[in-house]
């Protein structure tokens, strides 16, 4: 309990009985001395008021002027201290007892004898308060005034006071409204009718209202779907009695005032409610959409969701809540477990999302397509190999064939490398051990002693198979030792015999076909590849600069294709020092490197699109050389 002797409790006190936040000194201590004195016999507490009070004064003001609590202003010699926060403890204090105060209207100016400067004022009317609760002020200065409908009067309100105390308030002034005057009977009979075949929820309402006003208040901020039809109806019935009459009494004006404040707050949390229903609607669908194919998503990819209808979710929720949704479902985990949400970097240095239950299936289907890719790629090779008469490590062994392989799926498709090389696989792979439903052992991908098995394994690629596939694709006399030696020799005469592969290096199927190819032959063949039939490659070259460079600002789109022509010479220039001659794979990964090494170029959409642009342009670049 606040000791009621206190100077501050004292100033406060004295103000609200003056209706002014400004006390003359010299009054006041008069005031102060003589009371002290006339209670101390009874209250001991006030002894130390009753003597020397002058002195104690102006040491206890002291302090309250440094913690900002008061002012000392000196008019026309008289000193004067002001309390700071008078206005908001008088507004405050109507609140703070809702029950008390129910019978009257709204604080105003005029009911609380006070007069605010337009400095210490915000003005509202009542149907823009949904807009000020979008962004409430923090602060309980300015106060704000806010209009009625009707010529009622303005009421003042604090802002840390809505909408939980302002509505408190509403309920209790309904129904002190509804307990007189049969008030409350009236209403049923007039509800009950509107609302056929809930007569007991009616009831229940109103008992609530009666009895509970703050269970009632839950449930309008809380989104009961019955509250939503009920207290419409209600406020409608009061409203309609109340404006039949010519003139109402003071706790008439205050329940006509508390139902417009209703109204709207009603209408304001339903509103809340559907979005909030709609939002949880689309991250729904949101968690759906992650769960299907292709499974591994882009932070890009994810903000481009559609729900079933075509419509953006992103307009459903804020990009604020999308990256909060991400960041909890990639971090909040059951005891033992990995979160539900698990996230990678693709090559390019890019965030990918894929869900934890999807990561097995998404290998497995991975893995599928690097089989087949890679052994396309290795037949090629080695037959090509073969019919120089020569051999390299990888065929004769498994540790060589098993780094070739490597380096193959890691140029083709780096995701399932990048999967392969992360801890967590296993960890996954164990809780799925404990579950219900365990792997098969076909799809495990680590062995017992936790080891990842090798790529050969995985693919079930083996060497000596595929060896002898390629052999047989070949005519006999290329395997008779006397014949092959001979040719082989005057073949080899001078000639240098293929490098291995650097374990750093990418490659793909063009890069590990031998001969590096001309200039013209590499732009022949990404024509074909890449260009439509029904397109020149200039005209395709301007359809995937569309794609790529989105920008509204015409100068900005003609600034950022100048600069990735510039980084693309300079690339080029550079490389040719080196080589003049250029195959398919340094191509690729000169288009990748000026990606990598842009940021810029790193946050646009369309990567793939870009990419195939940086291609297709070094490509017309080496046609004219």
């Amino acid at each position: 309990m606040a000791d009621k002797t206190n100077l501050y409790t004292i100033l406060m006190s004295y103000a609200k009985k003056h209706h002014s936040p400004a006390i003359d000194i010299e009054p006041f201590i008069a005031f102060l001395e003589k009371y002290a004195r006339r209670y101390a016999p009874d209250q001991p507490e006030w002894n130390k008021w009753a003597v020397d009070t002058r002195t104690r004064f102006w040491s206890e003001v002291s302090p309250l002027v440094e913690e900002k609590k008061c002012a000392l202003l000196t008019d026309n010699h008289k000193g004067k201290v002001v309390i700071a926060d008078f206005y908001t403890e008088v507004i405050s204090q109507i609140y703070e007892f809702p029950d008390t105060n129910a019978n009257s209207p709204f604080p105003d100016e005029v009911s609380l004898r006070i007069k605010l400067s337009e400095d210490m004022l915000r003005a509202i009317t009542l149907d823009a308060l949904p807009l000020y609760l979008a962004d409430p002020q923090k602060t309980a200065l300015p106060i704000l005034k806010i209009a009625f409908f009707e010529g009622l009067s303005p009421m003042l309100v604090l802002a840390d006071a809505i909408p939980h105390k302002l509505m408190q308030s509403a309920l209790y002034k309904i129904r002190n409204y509804l307990r007189n005057q049969n008030n409350y009977d009236y209403v049923q009979h007039r509800l009950i009718p509107q609302m056929s075949g809930k007569e007991s929820f009616v009831k229940d309402m109103l008992y609530k209202l009666d009895l509970r006003p703050l269970d009632c208040l839950f449930n309008i901020e809380n989104g009961g779907e019955f509250a939503y039809i009920f207290w419409p109806y209600l406020c409608a019935a009061v409203k309609s009695e109340l404006k039949q009459k010519e003139e109402l009494l003071t706790q008439e004006i205050a329940a006509l005032q508390a139902v417009y404040i209703l109204e709207i707050f009603i209408y304001y949390y339903k509103d809340l409610a559907a979005k909030q229903r709609e939002k949880e609607l689309a991250f729904k669908t949101l968690e759906q959409r992650l769960d299907k194919s292709p499974f591994i998503f882009t932070f890009n990819h994810i903000t481009r969701f559609k729900d079933n209808s075509g419509h953006d979710l992103l307009k459903q929720y804020s990009m604020k809540e999308l990256e909060a949704y991400l960041k909890k479902r990639a971090s909040e985990a059951q005891a033992q477990c990995l979160p539900e949400l698990l996230i990678f970097r693709n090559k390019l240095g890019e965030q990918i999302f894929i869900n934890k239950s999807k990561i097995f299936p998404l290998c497995a289907r991975l893995l599928g397509e690097a089989r087949g890719l890679a052994r396309k790629a290795l037949s090629k090779r080695w037959i090509k190999i073969l019919k120089q008469f020569d051999s390299e490590p990888a065929m004769e062994r498994d540790q060589d064939f098993e780094k070739l392989l490597y380096q193959y799926v890691n140029a083709q498709i780096p995701t399932l490398i990048i999967l392969l090389r992360d801890k967590r696989l296993y960890l996954i792979q164990e809780e799925l051990e404990h579950s219900q439903n365990p792997l098969p052992e076909s799809s495990k991908l680590y062995s017992k002693q936790a080891d990842l098995l090798p790529l050969t394994a995985l693919l079930d690629l083996k060497r000596k198979d595929l060896l002898t596939d390629c052999k047989i694709m070949l005519p006999f006399w290329y395997f008779i030792p006397v014949v092959s030696s001979v040719i082989a020799l005057f073949m080899h005469i001078g000639k240098k015999r293929p490098s291995d592969f650097d374990e750093e290096d990418t490659y793909n199927e063009e890069t590990a076909l031998g001969p590096e190819k001309s200039a013209a032959a590499l732009v022949q063949q990404y024509e074909q590849e890449f260009v439509p039939p029904n397109s020149s490659l200039d005209s395709y070259l301007q359809e995937l600069e569309g794609r790529w460079k989105k920008i509204i600002n015409q100068d900005a789109r003609q600034q950022m294709a100048a600069d990735v022509h510039t980084l693309i010479k300079n690339k080029l220039r550079r490389m040719l020092r080196v080589n003049r001659s250029l195959d398919a794979g340094a191509v690729k990964s000169m288009a990748d490197a000026i990606i990598l090494e842009t940021p810029a170029l790193k946050e646009l959409d369309s990567l793939e699109s870009l990419r195939l642009y940086i291609i297709l342009t070094i490509a017309k670049l080496l046609k004219k050389e």
